[in-house]
């Protein structure tokens, strides 16, 4: 769905909302009899469902709006599917009416923080712009935080590349907890926990991954060597201390650090993604 869609969609919510308030405020009965406005009740609540809901969390809105707008329309449809109250009815409304005015807000901010992404140099490569529009679409937070790391490494000006290293970091991680939840990957059969974990690693969640894509043993390997490289080199940024001769020799080394880390990064996203495929 395009901006132009999505504006539509929710905009079609709030008017959908105002109609149904006054409709049912001129309803004279206590209890909402009419099957026509119960009808309008239900219709303007899955526009919400239907249709809004995931611009929503696509667009990364707060969770507390998101999932106070979420109960309310539920409660909204449960009110629809049998006689109850005017006043339960309004009451229901005018708290959706409420979130929606906060919602209108958050998704400005955020569409405006999306462009401002967008319209930094440009820095990614064509593999890199391909991995980042494929992420934008399944999990933004993992295309936001591989996009601020592409920007942060074409600045000149950086005096410090290890949160460059964890914003990567992070772009596998967050891909990784989408595509291979713990539970699914610990229900596989013969699955064993590394020793001292509590969770499986990012390589096993790659394996499980690959493995349930059918991908051969042997195109396994590159991307699980990736990570466990992505994972030592985090690492090492975070035990490391200024102990070269100068700052400037430093920032050179780090940034030629991470450089290589990103090409690793790159590996293990494409094929997390299949974008060769």
């Amino acid at each position: 769905m395009n901006r132009t869609e999505a504006d539509n969609t929710w905009a079609q919510l709030a008017s959908s909302m105002e109609q149904l308030e006054r409709d049912v405020s001129k309803y004279r009965a206590a209890n909402i009899n009419s099957s026509e406005l119960r009808d309008q009740s239900r219709g303007a609540a899955q526009i919400f469902f239907r249709d809004c809901a995931v611009q929503l969390l696509n667009l990364q809105v707060e969770e507390d709006l998101f999932d106070r707008l979420n109960q309310h329309c539920q409660h909204l449809l449960k009110l629809s599917t049998r006689q109850n109250s005017k006043t339960s009815y309004l009451k229901t409304i005018r708290q959706i009416r409420h979130v929606i005015d906060e919602l209108t807000v958050d998704r400005e901010i955020k569409y405006w923080d999306l462009a401002a992404l967008k319209s930094k140099p440009d820095v990614l490569s064509d593999e890199e712009d391909l991995i980042f529009n494929t992420l934008h679409r399944i999990v933004p937070n993992a295309a936001t935080s591989f996009r601020q790391a592409m920007i942060d490494l074409s600045d000149p000006n950086r005096l410090s590349y290890r949160g460059v290293a964890n914003e990567l970091r992070e772009s596998i991680r967050e891909t990784l907890d989408h595509l291979a939840p713990d539970e699914d990957v610990m229900a596989q059969p013969g699955f064993v926990l590394e020793k001292e974990k509590r969770a499986p690693t990012m390589k096993q969640k790659v394996r499980y991954i690959l493995k349930a894509r059918e991908v051969a043993e042997n195109a396994m390997k590159a991307p699980e060597d990736a990570i466990g490289i992505v994972e030592e080199r985090v690492a090492s940024f975070a035990r490391s201390t200024y102990e070269r001769s100068s700052v400037s020799t430093h920032v050179a080394s780090e940034r030629k650090e991470v450089v290589q880390m990103k090409s690793y990064v790159n590996v293990v996203l494409s094929e997390l993604l299949a974008i060769h495929s």
